[in-house]
């Protein structure tokens, strides 16, 4: 089987890490990506709490999922889709799309902003918690 190229079109700069679902515990641990599964129902050492539900776990792997595909895509796949849209409405959509809703420093993005650094929460829902603007070359 012939393995995939990876063009590291978005790339993970810290893996993982779990919080407790607790909302008045501050309780964290960087666990990695790969040793998710084994931490579902792991309870939280400070207060009991669940650590890691299934449905969170499942996102994460789906949100890993999209990153290997995203990941899979050439430059010229990437600029086929990126040149469907104008930067106005690229800027818009971003805007508007319930993941990035409410992310702190999304509303400071130009339109002409091409990359950007996200932060990503797979607790609870998929969603982006921080958005900056990023040289090419970071």
């Amino acid at each position: 089987m012939e393995e995939k190229k990876n063009y590291n079109n978005i790339e993970i700069v810290k893996e993982g890490g779990l919080q407790c679902d607790n909302t008045t515990c501050d309780y964290t641990e960087d666990t990695l990506f790969k040793d998710y599964e084994a931490c579902i129902g792991k309870p939280c050492p400070k207060c009991g709490e669940n650590l890691l539900t299934e449905d969170d776990y499942h996102r994460a792997v789906v949100l890993r999922e999209t990153i290997n595909f995203v990941n899979s895509m050439s430059p010229e796949n990437l600029d086929s889709i990126n040149n469907l849209l104008t930067e106005e409405e690229r800027s818009e959509l971003l805007k508007n799309m319930d993941f990035f809703k409410d992310a702190e420093g999304i509303d400071d993005l130009s339109e002409d902003t091409k990359i950007i650094k996200t932060t990503v929460t797979t607790h609870k829902e998929v969603k982006a918690i921080k958005v900056e603007k990023a040289d090419a070359e970071d």
